[in-house]
């Protein structure tokens, strides 16, 4: 099991160096050459590619690559027998130094996914649970892409449901995106490298490179509902981008008008049922996610009344027919049957819509078996996997190994990005993802816990506030979302959960006021440091201000002095010249300050007499300002 974890991811490591399918999987096949043998034949081969690498190759298959390798000169090849050259030895050292090196990066992978789970859903699994987990996840997801490749490797258990532990991986897929680059890339190699192994199941590989012709694609209605933006935003995300993608490589994109009709139908159903939806609850249903949005009735009647409009506005061709699905009967009687058994829930309409799609295809396509999808002429697109299995069983492409008139979007996204990896490097992985990334209630669970709800209120067995709680109880949706069969849904049920939601509450109410205590207190502090800083800021802009007045006042002070002095010794001047006593009395002068020592430095004395001013004048400035009771607002914020 961690064998094929650890091939997947050398397969996209191989891929990253080569960018050649043929060239990806000679190594392995290499590697496949008994211990310390350097002759093989091909059956022993094939059964190593298996045991060691979990690869199950055709023998065209094998042959094919057994020729790249001989070419590139790492074997040679005597009839059914293969020679090791020392090129070849040399490639497989190589290889096993590789295979070491991925094995600890999925050990240390599995060890952070169970160490997630653990923390996040107090979920207590081992790396050996992980490793089961993941592969069973890849295993179906890869089983429908192998039957398109090679329709005789089909296998009943890949027509199963999801391990409810899966969305818990898909947690971590997300988690990882976003937080951990080098652990989503681990898990990109295993994924992309999963998807590259599927085609040593193709009898012809080289095949894969055939470009399409003029492939007509009529859209489902759930694939329309998706791209028109009416499911929930993890379902649209991709099919949007499928949908550009098929734009911009011109292919012919169509919609029947029946199916149109359909889409009718399912929109004009929110009106009677949009009363059972609640917000805050998601359920698997068009329905519970119109409700999310907010859409009332009348916004459903706007809507249906200009969705033709909608569908050319997307570019799309509207095929006219002239059938009615309420008279329509299909040509075999007993395939309406056969399509319940895959589709259980499916209204009668629903199937004649689907049956009627699947007659229309094979009359484009005429009377001659397709087996090659590239030139099978018309496809009809889907997102519901269980129509797709039905269409290959029941319609004999499994056993004739033809092109189903049915193919879903995740073969197609993922055919699109093997045939131009390079283009389309990350849409196959979001498809995958957004399968099961959000716990969702089945509709049929839904609706009997609803109709079990309306009675125990209308028998008054319960009241509005024990709704009003349930409804409030954030366990609701995981507990519902993880039963499977509607007949566990009872009154007992219903009123046990009431109860548990009530105890819940009451403890979770403790917890929020705790948590919204803390909260507030680190908003509190956060904006008391924000104040803090700018009360600092102002105070220092503030003094800024000041010292730029005091010391502008200071100079002109200093000025006006200079003026005064000169004024005043212009005139004293001026009368002792009158009087022919001025030098007697400058003599006078210099001879007193030098008998007391005091020599006139009248630079030292201006700079003196600037910074008293100066400091006299800022001082005052500062007091006036009332700086001092902005330092006792931060103290006492700070306290």
């Amino acid at each position: 099991m961690q064998n094929s974890m650890i091939t997947y991811s050398l397969i996209k490591s191989i891929y990253e160096e080569s960018k050649d399918f043929l060239d990806i999987f000679v190594p392995f096949v290499l590697n496949s050459f008994p211990e310390g043998k350097k002759e093989c034949n091909l059956d022993i081969l094939s059964k190593c590619l298996e045991e060691k690498f979990g690869l199950l190759v055709p023998k065209h298959t094998l042959n094919t690559l057994i020729k790249r390798a001989a070419r590139n000169l790492y074997v040679q090849r005597s009839q059914n027998k293969c020679f090791l050259t020392d090129k070849g030895a040399d490639l497989i050292l190589k290889t096993i130094t590789k295979q070491e090196e991925t094995k600890r990066e999925i050990n240390a992978l599995f060890e952070d996914i169970s160490n997630f789970i653990k923390e996040n859903f107090s979920i207590d699994v081992n790396t050996e649970d992980i490793k089961e987990l993941l592969n069973s996840f890849i295993k179906r997801q890869l089983g429908p892409l192998i039957t398109f490749f090679n329709p005789k490797l089909f296998k009943e258990e890949w027509r199963g449901e999801g391990n409810k532990n899966e969305f818990y991986l898909i947690k971590y897929f997300k988690f990882a995106k976003q937080q951990k680059p080098s652990e989503f890339k681990y898990l990109e190699d295993i994924f992309y490298g999963a998807l590259i192994s599927s085609l040593v199941n193709k009898e012809d590989i080289s095949a894969l490179s055939k470009n399409f012709k003029k492939l007509q694609i009529f859209l489902d209605t759930n694939f329309m509902f998706s791209i028109m933006g009416l499911h929930y935003d993890y379902i649209c995300k991709p099919a949007k981008e499928l949908f550009e993608l098929l734009r911009s490589n011109k292919f012919q994109l169509k919609i029947f008008n029946f199916t149109i009709d359909e889409m009718v139908r399912v929109l004009k159903g929110y009106i009677k049922e949009e009363q059972k939806y609640i917000p805050n609850i998601k359920v698997n249903s068009i329905y519970s996610n119109l409700k999310i949005k907010g859409w009332t009735r009348d916004d459903c009647i706007r809507y249906i009344s200009k969705l033709e409009q909608r569908i050319h506005e997307l570019g799309i061709q509207i095929e006219y027919t002239d059938i009615d699905l309420e008279r329509w009967k299909p040509n075999n009687i007993d395939i309406f049957s056969r399509i319940s058994e895959y589709k259980r829930d499916q209204n009668p309409l629903g199937k004649k819509h689907d049956l009627c799609a699947i007659e229309e295809i094979k009359r484009r396509r005429g009377i001659k078996p397709k087996k090659e999808i590239e030139s099978c002429g018309s496809v009809f697109l889907t997102s519901d996997l269980k129509l797709a299995q039905f269409n290959f069983v029941e319609f004999g492409h499994k056993d004739n190994f033809t092109v189903c008139e049915v193919i879903s979007d995740r073969i197609l996204t993922t055919l699109l990005w093997l045939k131009k990896p390079s283009v389309i490097k990350h849409l196959p992985i979001e498809t995958f993802m957004s399968i099961e990334s959000e716990i969702l209630i089945d509709r049929n669970i839904w609706n009997r816990f609803y109709d079990n709800l309306t009675k125990l209120k209308d028998e008054e067995y319960i009241t509005e506030d024990d709704i009003s709680i349930l409804l409030y109880y954030h366990q609701l949706e995981q507990d519902l979302a993880f039963i499977n069969d509607p007949d566990e849904i009872t009154s007992r049920l219903v009123l046990e959960e009431i109860e548990k939601s009530k105890k819940t509450i009451d403890e979770k109410t403790k917890k929020m006021i705790e948590d919204e205590k803390k909260k507030l207190e680190l908003k509190y502090k956060e904006e008391i440091k924000k104040k803090v800083e700018y009360l600092l800021t102002l105070i220092q802009t503030m003094k800024n201000n000041i010292k730029e007045s005091s010391k502008k006042r200071t100079n002109q002070i200093i000025l006006f002095l200079y003026i005064f002095l000169f004024l005043f010794f212009a005139i004293v001047i001026f009368l002792l010249w009158k009087k022919n006593n001025l030098i007697a009395i400058i003599s006078l002068l210099v001879g007193i300050l030098q008998l007391f020592g005091i020599k006139a430095n009248i630079f030292k004395i201006r700079d003196k007499l600037t910074n008293k001013l100066f400091n006299k004048i800022y001082i005052k400035r500062l007091a006036k300002a009332k700086i001092e009771e902005f330092k006792d607002e931060i103290s006492f914020e700070c306290k």
